[in-house]
């Protein structure tokens, strides 16, 4: 019985940290068939604002499996050059409010996708569509069926946030300036001059 919970638990654990990417691929003129790996490296990074972001996702092309080996080998070897490109990379990619956009690189060549997205706890889930031609992959056919340009792509990654940046120290009060002395006023000093007349009286008459 506690082994059973113990397999049971990892069972849990494994699927909720999951990582993976699905082709979906239109065949024509009718059918199709999904494409999936679950060798997915790399994460996304949920922001304090919000924002996502993500950088260098990379899936190795030999691990994309549809269920058809002999599929899986002509898709790997003859149209995606494996031997020569090795990993189908998502180079960049930036989102907010579920909407995100990127640069994709496949067989070498990079390329515009616009998509949406959605996280749940720890993990991100992402989908966006991109035509085959944009990469150089043209003329796909296999016993008379041929593949739509378009193929819509998903992706699960784990999810990290971001703590926010430390709030700065508030800046301290400036220094008062220093009281100047007081002056006293100025007095004025008045110097009054005082002018003394002698009369002289007149002399007696002989």
């Amino acid at each position: 019985m506690f082994r059973l919970v113990i397999l049971l638990s990892f069972v849990v654990f494994t699927q909720a940290h999951a990582q993976n990417l699905k082709l979906y691929v239109t065949l024509n003129p009718a059918g199709d068939f999904v494409a999936e790996s679950d060798s997915v490296s790399g994460q996304a990074i949920e922001n304090p604002d919000g924002s996502v972001e993500a950088t260098m996702i990379k899936v190795p092309v030999k691990t994309l499996k549809s269920g058809i080996s002999l599929r899986d080998d002509h898709m790997a070897e003859k149209y995606l050059e494996a031997s020569k490109y090795p990993d189908i990379v998502l180079k960049i990619a930036k989102g907010k409010d579920g909407k995100g956009i990127g640069i994709l690189i496949v067989k070498g060549k990079e390329g515009k996708i616009a998509g949406n997205y959605a996280t749940k706890k720890d993990q991100l889930k992402a989908a966006f569509k991109m035509k085959i031609s944009d990469f150089g992959i043209t003329d796909i056919s296999y016993k008379g069926v041929g593949v739509e340009d378009e193929v819509k792509v998903e992706v699960l990654v784990p999810l990290v946030k971001k703590a926010a940046a430390p709030a700065a120290p508030a800046a301290k009060p400036a220094a008062k300036a220093a009281a100047k002395p007081a002056v006293a006023p100025a007095v004025k000093t008045t110097t009054k001059t005082t002018t003394t007349t002698t009369i002289k009286e007149p002399a007696p008459k002989k």
